[in-house]
């Protein structure tokens, strides 16, 4: 039984409704014949050469270079103008004055290289700086090597970290090193924020020095490494 002649009703489970009320026998037509004839052919040709061939050269030469922005003050007139050499990551001096002492500051940063920064001053102008890196300017695990000559005397080297934890060993094996004519005079890991040291430029202590002062400066050198370590 429906209720809705000529449509399709509820009732009649989805057929038509007949005049009489009656639900009507209706055979659902359908085709055998698909809609389009599928084929066994690719639309394409595969192929098995690559878009475009490999190569195991880089896109660019790496460099350790980052301190270009290093700021050297002309108004000092006892300093060589440094130079930045072409052929590798160290800015280099050449000292025409045989008074003059050789400075070399060495810098490997950890993987926050953007937090260290350092300066070079002479008492009293110690807010007037030799050679300057601000912080920001180094990149994660740089390597920076500056030499520059100045006259005999004493002079201030500080180094700074802006998170507080210098540049070793929690995110690298980052250094300093200062160096007086080639000879290392300082070698330091760990320093917190900041580490100011006084450099007597010029002064040899190797002719005054006994046997037991030799083993004096060797201990003493050993605790501050330790120290700083």
């Amino acid at each position: 039984v429906c209720f809705n002649p000529g449509e399709y009703d509820i009732f009649c489970c989805s057929k038509r409704c007949g005049s009489n009320g009656r639900c009507l026998n209706e055979e659902v037509s359908s085709t055998s014949n698909p809609t389009k004839r599928p084929t066994k052919k690719p639309s394409r040709t595969p192929t098995n050469q690559p878009t475009n061939k490999p190569t195991n050269k880089p896109t660019k030469k790496p460099t350790s270079q980052s301190f270009v922005d290093i700021d050297f003050n002309p108004d000092f007139g006892d300093i060589d103008v440094p130079i930045t050499s072409k052929s590798d990551s160290t800015t280099i001096v050449s000292c025409d004055d045989p008074n003059h002492i050789k400075i070399t500051i060495e810098i490997e940063t950890d993987q926050f290289g953007g937090d260290t920064g350092w300066s070079l001053t002479k008492p009293p102008h110690n807010n007037v700086p030799i050679a300057h890196v601000p912080n920001g300017t180094y990149e994660l695990f740089t390597h920076d090597k500056v030499d520059t000559c100045v006259s005999p005397g004493l002079y201030n080297f500080t180094i700074t970290d802006r998170y507080g934890d210098g540049i070793c060993c929690a995110y690298g094996e980052g250094y300093v090193k200062l160096f007086l004519d080639d000879r290392e005079v300082m070698h330091v890991k760990s320093y917190g924020f900041s580490m100011s040291e006084i450099l007597n430029v010029g002064y040899n202590p190797n002719p005054a020095m006994t046997a037991r002062d030799y083993l004096y400066l060797e201990a003493h050198n050993h605790r501050r490494m330790l120290w700083y370590a």
